[in-house]
């Protein structure tokens, strides 16, 4: 081996008997890790806690929000084209019922109420036949 490898090894060494007079005892550093695995830290979990209903709350907050944004903006669009577009949103007082028009043709259509015993000669035997008040 060469010179400058022994030098190396020497340094090294050096440098661990330091380390090992400045660590602490790994027994003590174990210990002290099992006592506060096994040990509940009501404080973290306080914090843990407190943070966590703080989140849900802001979280809650803005989407109420955003809910409330989009209904005043839908609320707003057809006001807001009633008053524009008169034709494709007409005014309450000239509202007329989809079924008006079926209506009138119902009425045109029962102007001479049908006999019972209908034929297809009726109208040519009523005017054929003198009538009582024609005396």
């Amino acid at each position: 081996m060469r010179p400058f490898d022994d030098e190396i090894r020497e340094h090294f060494a050096d440098l661990s008997a330091e380390d090992r007079k400045r660590a602490p005892e790994f027994s003590a550093l174990w210990a002290e890790a099992e006592r506060r695995a096994a040990a509940p830290s009501w404080r973290g979990w306080q914090k843990t806690a407190t943070r966590r209903w703080w989140l849900v709350a802001a979280a809650s907050v803005v989407i109420a929000g955003a809910l409330m944004v989009q209904l005043g903006q839908r609320l707003d669009a057809p006001a807001q084209a009633a008053l524009t577009d008169p034709l494709q949103y007409p005014s309450i007082t000239s509202w007329e019922a989809p079924t008006d028009g079926l209506l009138r043709m119902a009425r045109a259509a029962v102007v001479i109420s049908p006999s019972a015993l209908g034929s297809s000669l009726d109208g040519v035997a009523r005017d054929a036949v003198p009538s009582s008040s024609n005396k």
